[in-house]
C-alpha cells in the first residue's frame, strides 16, 4: 500500500507539472496575441491622430495658398508639415504617401528646425 501511495503521489506530482508548464504556455501564447491586439490599437489610434493632422495641415496649406503672404498661415502650415512627417516616420507609412508629398512636408520641416518653430 506504502508503494501505491508513493506512485499515486509522484502520479499526480508529474501531472500537476505538466498540467501547469501546458497552462504556462497557453498563457504565452495568449499573452502574445494580447500584446498584438494592444499594438494593433496603438497603431490605429496613431493612424487617427495622423488622420486628423492630415486633414488640418490640408485646411492650413489651402488657406496659406490663397494668402501668400500671411506669415500666421505659413507658420501653421511649418509646424503642422513637421509634426505631421515626424508622425509618419514613426508610424512607419511613409511608403503609404506620395514621394511628392512627403518632399513637400520634408521641406516645410526643415523650415521648422531652422526656424525653431515649436509642433502645436
Amino acid at each position: 500500500m506504502h508503494k501505491f501511495c508513493k506512485l499515486l503521489l509522484m502520479s499526480i506530482i508529474i501531472s500537476s507539472t505538466l498540467f501547469s508548464v501546458e497552462k504556462n504556455e497557453v498563457s504565452m501564447e495568449v499573452q502574445s496575441v494580447e500584446n498584438l491586439i494592444l499594438l494593433g490599437k496603438q497603431n490605429i489610434k496613431l493612424q487617427e491622430e495622423i488622420r486628423l493632422q492630415l486633414i488640418q495641415y490640408q485646411k492650413i496649406n489651402k488657406a496659406f495658398i490663397k494668402n501668400p503672404h500671411d506669415n500666421d498661415l505659413l507658420f501653421q502650415t511649418i509646424k503642422y508639415a513637421d509634426l505631421l512627417l515626424e508622425n509618419i516616420k514613426s508610424a512607419h507609412l511613409t511608403q503609404n504617401f506620395s514621394a511628392e508629398f512627403i518632399k513637400e512636408l520634408n521641406l516645410f520641416a526643415k523650415l521648422a528646425k531652422k526656424q525653431g518653430i515649436p509642433k502645436p
